[in-house]
């Protein structure tokens, strides 16, 4: 399935869409990705993707698919003409919880093979659904601490893995895909929507501690993408109190969007996806403007005179 690695591109001036980039993308198992690499290598990009070692079954999830997420990343690698073979790569990294040995010798191998790394894409993402509540047992805590392991600390490892190749070459793209639930809270999504706001905060500060060496931090924000964006969903055990439901979206939208701003020279640091996301983002935007205006005058009643 893997391709040996071509000869170094060349290197890309901007504007980027114009000339090739280098993508490492976190994941090739997932329906985004799938979606958004022969578009990649159709534009003529160099695509590297990881590739975990199949996961045991999971015991509290819905089947993830990944036996067909395998099969159609096997067929698509079939039918590649020789050119656009030589641009892809497929790149084993272990289990979905690689360590920072097998992240660094992925981030190493494409760095030798194709010389750079121009955009990170984190497109890895699992989500629990459950009420706070039904995730407040013993039982579940390892429910919880596999969601912030895949949506919080695993993007963030690999983007500490790639800045030092990112320094040396003076300039490079961390694109992190999350969603609208890290702006707004969801019912059922509580701990989803932590793992995600986590990740965002982490994001914006890593942002202006990168920019003095070129390095650009885009968050994109899909709609709820719970269903499809995912490699997995897990239920927690069910209380008869609480009901959830998963919502949908449109791959198209984050595909269209990721392809304009990889490796752009001056990204959004937020990229919300879709008509009903933005008008979501704008509608908890004004109601926090209007309390924040309501509350002014105790807000600032607390400051010291100086």
């Amino acid at each position: 399935m893997a391709h040996s690695p071509p000869s170094t591109p060349p290197t890309p001036q901007f504007p980027p869409h114009n000339t090739p980039r280098t993508w490492l993308l976190t994941t090739a198992l997932s329906p985004l990705s799938l979606l958004l690499m022969p578009e990649l290598l159709n534009h003529g990009d160099y695509v590297a993707a990881l590739v975990p070692e199949p996961s045991a079954p999971s015991h509290h999830g819905q089947d993830d698919g990944e036996d067909r997420l395998r099969d159609e990343l096997q067929r698509m690698t079939m039918e590649m003409g020789h050119e656009m073979g030589r641009r892809f790569w497929a790149v084993g990294c272990g289990g979905s919880r690689n360590s920072t040995a097998q992240r660094e010798a992925a981030i190493a191998t494409v760095v030798k093979g194709w010389g750079r790394v121009d955009v990170l894409l984190c497109c890895s993402s699992e989500a629990l659904v459950g009420t706070v509540q039904e995730l407040s047992t013993p039982s579940t805590r390892p429910l919880i601490s596999d969601q912030f392991d895949s949506n919080l600390f695993g993007p963030v490892e690999m983007i500490k893995a790639v800045l030092p190749t990112m320094r040396a070459q003076k300039r490079g793209h961390v694109i992190v895909v999350t969603g609208i639930t890290g702006h707004i809270g969801t019912p059922g999504l509580g701990m989803y929507c932590a793992a995600q706001w986590g990740l965002e905060g982490f994001c914006d500060s890593l942002a202006y501690e990168v920019a003095p060496f070129n390095i650009k931090v885009t968050i994109v924000q899909p709609n709820m993408e719970v269903n499809i964006l995912t490699n997995r969903i897990t239920f927690a055990p069910a209380m008869p109190e609480y009901t959830s439901a998963p919502s949908h979206t449109l791959l198209e939208e984050t595909i269209h969007a990721l392809l304009a701003i990889g490796g752009h020279p001056n990204p959004p640091s937020r990229h919300i996806v879709g008509h009903d996301a933005v008008a979501s983002v704008k509608e908890k935007l004004q109601s926090t403007t209007e309390e924040m205006e309501e509350f002014e005058e105790v807000a600032t009643g607390v400051d010291f005179k100086r």
